[in-house]
């Protein structure tokens, strides 16, 4: 997987404000379907410590979920292609090339500092 982080202003759903945080765009290859690398990407969250932010106000249909950790709220979503048309999004979908049976897969994750 390869990613750019950078600053950026986030909607924060809880003030519907938007406050500084931070956007992190990833790209990684896979051999599984995208609906199962989703759910294993989830799983690797939980595993390294990440835990569901209160009230989350998920949105699954678009395979985004909003976990905490370290101060940090954040919400991942994991999808497939140039969606998003950033130049993050275009530099780390160059980075990797799939080679045959594999797939790349994008994840989009804006962060903002937890509030209780």
């Amino acid at each position: 997987m390869t990613a750019v982080v950078e600053p950026d202003t986030v909607n924060d759903w809880r003030t519907r404000k938007r406050v500084p945080g931070c956007r992190v765009t990833a790209a990684g290859l896979t051999s599984r379907p995208l609906a199962d690398e989703a759910v294993l990407f989830y799983e690797r969250l939980r595993t390294a410590g990440w835990s569901r932010t209160p009230d989350p106000r998920d949105a699954p249909g678009e395979a985004s979920l909003r976990f905490r950790s370290g101060g940090s709220d954040c919400l991942f979503n994991i999808y497939a292609g140039t969606t998003v048309g950033t130049r993050a999004e275009i530099e780390v979908n160059n980075a990797l090339a799939p080679r045959s049976g594999y797939q790349r897969y994008n994840v989009l994750v804006l962060c903002v500092r937890a509030m209780e």
